[in-house]
């Protein structure tokens, strides 16, 4: 059953399955947490890599972030998995959202439960579409942000060419 996510969750997975797709031979795929496992472990996005995977709790406000961390950690020392929670910029989620394709293609590719890598952001316009570009804007930002973890998440950054529109 798909859940309702906010506007900067949505834009988030949909950057990374789009640069997962970018990201040819490098096995990466991302999957959104059914709604049962958001509820329970605050888990939004499963990111996968060569068999591994890393559970994420996106957020885009500082003030939530800082609890979602105490939780993260709480889970982990009672045994339960590790979330790695991702700080998505809303002023960068927005330009993503407000483009006229992003609901379309959104509600056409993105399924809870699904694996995927996205080759192409656009259903009707491919990577030729401004949302293409603005996926892969915001999937860089957000790449940093893992890259740059000194925990586990930085071995599942996505590197990518430049997006080229085809």
């Amino acid at each position: 059953m798909d859940h309702e996510r906010n506007l900067a969750e949505k834009a988030a997975i949909f950057a990374l399955a789009f640069r997962a797709g970018l990201a040819k031979g490098q096995n990466f795929s991302v999957e959104p947490a059914i709604l049962d496992t958001d509820r329970h472990s605050g888990t939004d996005l499963f990111l996968h890599h060569n068999g591994s995977f890393l559970r994420i709790d996106l957020t885009d406000s500082r003030k939530f972030t800082g609890p979602k961390i105490t939780r993260a950690v709480r889970f982990a020392h009672h045994g339960g998995r590790w979330v790695y929670v991702l700080k998505v910029d809303w002023l960068s989620a927005v330009g993503v959202v407000t483009d006229k394709c992003f609901n379309p293609a959104y509600d056409l590719l993105i399924k809870d439960g699904q694996r995927l890598a996205l080759e192409q952001a656009c259903p009707d316009h491919g990577n030729t579409c401004g949302l293409a570009g603005k996926l892969f804007q915001l999937s860089c930002e957000l790449n940093v942000l893992l890259a740059a973890s000194e925990t586990e998440a930085h071995l599942f950054a996505i590197e990518v060419p430049t997006l080229r529109s085809k």
